[in-house]
């Protein structure tokens, strides 16, 4: 753990593999923690918690970030910072694309890709549920040995479908594989149990139109992704 004050820093080549804390002080006083794993290869940062005063003068958890990032250009073992899971719906999630050069990890075929280039394939193929195949199709005039045309479709097909199945497909109690027909996911939307805040819970029928609309797409991904001896025991709450 690094319990020096702001003006002392150990060197980063000193570090084994484990979880470190960063103390940030200003005149001997405490102000902000930052939690990081150090990996074989790479530094990832995990959460971090400040005084919420302070913080909104000086944006602490993006000065965190940026020490976090100086660490990793400073030590020769490690060649990546992962600021872990990006969201692009959550505010609170998606601000880690404002860090470039960065990349997104492709949730059908864990391949790294830029990170602009993806979250404007994820924009644009998956509005709504944001998540998709993020490694761009291969152009039609790709020259193959079997011919680009053919290949490309195939591709094409390959993607479409892994991004059917990650949200269309679950495991039922007999741990079988059952495609989620129209008509039964939205039966099955239509008894999630939400909260808005109410003296009691509603369901998706009884929001009004406009938000039916916003609302129900988010509780198919949820339905489906869950499965039928989860979701139905939840209670989703809207902020």
């Amino acid at each position: 753990n690094n319990n020096n004050n702001n003006t002392q820093e150990e060197d980063p080549n000193t570090l084994t593999p484990g979880s470190y804390h960063q103390h940030y002080r200003v005149n001997g006083k405490l102000i902000m923690v930052g939690v990081a794993d150090v990996l074989p290869k790479g530094l990832s940062s995990v959460y971090a918690f400040y005084d919420p005063f302070l913080s909104k003068q000086l944006t602490l958890g993006k000065y965190t970030i940026l020490k976090e990032i100086e660490w990793t250009q400073k030590s020769p073992s490690l060649s990546y910072y992962y600021l872990g899971y990006y969201i692009q719906s959550c505010p609170k999630m998606k601000y880690k694309a404002d860090y470039r050069p960065s990349e997104l990890l492709c949730p059908t075929t864990y391949q790294w890709v830029d990170a602009t280039k993806g979250i404007e394939t994820l924009l644009r193929n998956s509005p709504e549920r944001h998540c998709c195949t993020l490694v761009p199709s291969l152009s039609p005039t790709t020259s193959l040995s079997n011919g680009g045309n053919t290949t490309t479709t195939a591709t094409n097909a390959v993607q479409k479908d892994a991004d059917h199945k990650m949200y269309r497909n679950y495991n039922d109690d007999d741990g079988k594989t059952n495609s989620v027909s129209n008509a039964k996911l939205t039966a099955q939307v239509a008894t999630v149990r939400l909260d808005v805040g109410a003296a009691h819970l509603v369901t998706v029928d009884m929001l009004q139109s406009h938000a039916q609309g916003i609302i129900r797409p988010l509780l198919e991904e949820f339905v489906t992704e869950m499965g039928p001896g989860v979701y139905n025991r939840c209670i989703v709450k809207l902020a």
